[in-house]
């Protein structure tokens, strides 16, 4: 919402979930209106980098060996920031299952348009795999007119609806996991798709009070994912793969899936080691490449663990970790004073292992965490969130669920119409839930006239633990980074204003600001 302006307004008339194509108009129209278009160069490789100057100089540089990959002559190019955005979901895991040779359908994997989607109408379709990328291949499924799919997992994921997404990711502060589980319960129990508290993936107290939320994908979003259950398009399958014959797919636990006619494989993905070969490293500390604040590094950590929420995804985090790098390389006194206060030093570290095929580069959810959690509290910032309304989100959520059992019917599905499982009275409860369990005041329509300062209310909780603090997982991360220097906090904390000013050398006092 910050970068709304008059030459690129907010688009009207595109809707919330767009498709690929208006993704990618999207993409070029803000480039375009922000004038930023000219200084992209695409198809283009970062073949090397070489370091000039010393690390902690204030000229040091990066030269970069650029080639067209499309071929042409290859240039240098001198840079003094390095912001990576290189993905850890580059490779697929490869595994074969004997038998493919004589399944005689078509074998893929999920993701670079691998499938012939255009091919499915009618198929029986077996997707291997219950992560993010796995339900959304579920969805292109159904909209390519299949007959039905079968996702085959060891052990079954969370899936989330639209609305406990759309709570979450408005909240002005992390929502207890607690209320996150609540929100699925009326989805899951239309779809019959079991206990949300009861998934391998929860670990919560005996009264249900407390709960955190550990698996290796993050949650597949959408509600057509509970819809195709109910018409009978998608079955859940609690099993693994033994062995392929003619169209015809055997598990370990004896049942036979006959017909099927296309495998996709969604059975993870890897990282990209010419990444930590680009970047001369063998770990990241914090967010950086070995060490180096000027080459700040973003992907969309793997995993789940967490007892509270902010997100179910990567954006949110991605705009502040833009924000935040950029203000400490407009502003490098902040970064050298966060230096001084032993920054550096208690930054987690995340190395290559070769044995787990997974670069440097590539953290987890518990990391990324943990790194984001200690430079914040050194250099605290309070971000807005912006949001849909809650009926306008309504409107498109249930506009986006009958378009859906539209589909399905013209597909041939026999089904009564299913009602949406919520409505602005149910959400207007989360809120109050929310409330209760966070001590904020805010509504389904934001805060109430008479409701103090966001500020105002963080500030009552300064001295109490936080939320994230009461999980034990939560925590790990901090302890095994702190060990080293057990004194580090106690000397450095003066009541609410955490680090004194009078602990910055010198030197750092006189730097200038800016650039």
């Amino acid at each position: 919402q910050d970068c709304v302006t008059e030459k690129c307004p907010y688009p009207k008339g595109w809707e919330i979930w767009p498709k690929k194509e208006k993704v990618l108009e999207h993409f070029h129209y803000a480039a375009e209106a922000y004038g930023v278009l000219p200084n992209f160069q695409f198809k283009t490789n970062v073949a090397k980098m070489d370091i000039v100057g010393d690390k902690d100089a204030h000229d040091r540089y990066y030269k970069l060996s650029v080639h067209p990959v499309d071929g042409g002559d290859t240039r240098e190019v001198n840079v003094s920031l390095i912001y990576n955005y290189p993905g850890c979901m580059t490779r697929n895991r490869i595994i074969d299952y004997p038998g493919e040779d004589v399944f005689a359908g078509h074998v893929a994997y999920g993701m670079n348009d691998d499938c012939p989607y255009h091919e499915l109408k009618g198929q029986n379709v077996a997707i291997l795999g219950n992560g993010a990328f796995a339900v959304e291949n579920a969805r292109t499924c159904s909209e390519h007119a299949t007959n039905k799919v079968f996702l085959l997992t060891r052990r079954k994921n969370l899936a989330s609806p639209r609305v406990p997404c759309w709570f979450v990711h408005q909240g002005p502060f992390p929502t207890p996991g607690k209320l996150v589980l609540d929100m699925f319960k009326p989805m899951y129990e239309l779809a019959d798709f079991g206990d949300p508290w009861e998934y391998w993936s929860v670990h919560a107290s005996s009264d249900r009070s407390k709960v955190s939320i550990v698996q290796n994908s993050r949650f597949g979003i959408g509600d057509v994912t509970f819809l195709m259950v109910m018409y009978g398009k998608l079955e859940y399958i609690q099993d693994t793969v033994k062995r392929l014959t003619h169209h015809t797919v055997h598990l370990t636990g004896g049942r036979k899936l006959e017909g099927v006619t296309v495998i996709l494989k969604s059975l993870g993905l890897l990282g990209d080691w010419a990444v930590d070969r680009l970047h001369k490293m063998t770990q990241m500390v914090g967010m950086y490449c070995d060490g180096d604040w000027r080459r700040p590094l973003l992907i969309d950590a793997i995993g789940m663990n967490a007892a509270n929420f902010t997100t179910f995804s990567t954006g949110i985090g991605s705009h502040g970790f833009v924000l935040g790098q950029k203000y400490l390389h407009d502003y490098p006194n902040e970064f050298y004073r966060m230096r001084s206060m032993g920054l550096m030093k208690q930054l987690p570290t995340n190395k290559a292992d070769k044995d787990l095929d997974k670069p440097a580069y590539v953290f987890d959810v518990k990391y990324s965490m943990s790194a984001s959690i200690i430079a914040e509290t050194m250099n605290p910032k309070l971000g807005q969130l912006t949001r849909h309304p809650v009926d306008y989100y309504l409107e498109q959520c249930i506009t986006d669920w009958d378009h859906y059992q539209k589909m399905f019917k013209e597909q041939g599905c026999d089904r009564e119409y299913v009602p949406y499982p919520y409505n602005r009275q149910m959400i207007e409860g989360y809120f109050k839930e929310y409330c209760s369990l966070t001590g904020l005041s805010v509504t389904a329509d934001g805060p109430p006239a008479d409701a103090p300062e966001l500020k105002d209310c963080l500030e009552n909780v300064l001295g109490a633990l936080p939320a994230w603090a009461e999980d034990r997982r939560n925590l790990e991360g901090m302890e095994q980074s702190l060990r080293k220097d057990k004194g580090w906090w106690s000397q450095r904390s003066n009541g609410q204003e955490l680090f004194r000013q009078s602990e910055l050398s010198e030197e750092h006092r006189h730097l200038a600001i800016g650039n």
